[in-house]
């Protein structure tokens, strides 16, 4: 199965507000917006505050300054996720995801420290 079609099914099993199309559209256009594909991996990220209302940081078409961010906010992993860390264009001190519906926020030099 490609990895688009991985995708597609998570945000469908996910029950998604937006489809992937758009969520992909928002990363694209967004100056900030970070979208690696590769045949066995799609990330979908961009730096944000860590101290931002958890709905913006949701918010795949926010954008704030670069230098109020101190946080890569992962947005989609699908493939890999112990690889995508690799993937970052640079270091910010926070990672972010959400997992069933609640923000995780680790430090950035941890989980790559259990990943190696």
């Amino acid at each position: 199965m490609k990895i688009l079609e991985k995708a597609q099914r998570l945000y469908e099993a996910e029950d998604s507000p937006r489809s992937l199309a758009v969520d992909l559209l928002l990363h694209i256009t967004n100056p900030a917006g970070w979208v690696i594909s590769r045949p066995d991996l799609l990330i979908m990220a961009r730096p944000v505050p860590k101290d931002a209302p958890q709905e913006e940081i949701l918010d795949a078409g926010r954008i704030w300054k670069a230098e109020e961010c101190d946080c890569w906010h992962i947005y989609l992993v699908v493939g890999n996720a112990s690889v995508a860390f690799q993937y970052l264009p640079f270091d910010l001190p926070w990672i972010s995801f959400e997992r069933k519906n609640v923000m995780k926020f680790y430090q950035l030099t941890k989980i790559r420290g259990l990943l190696n």
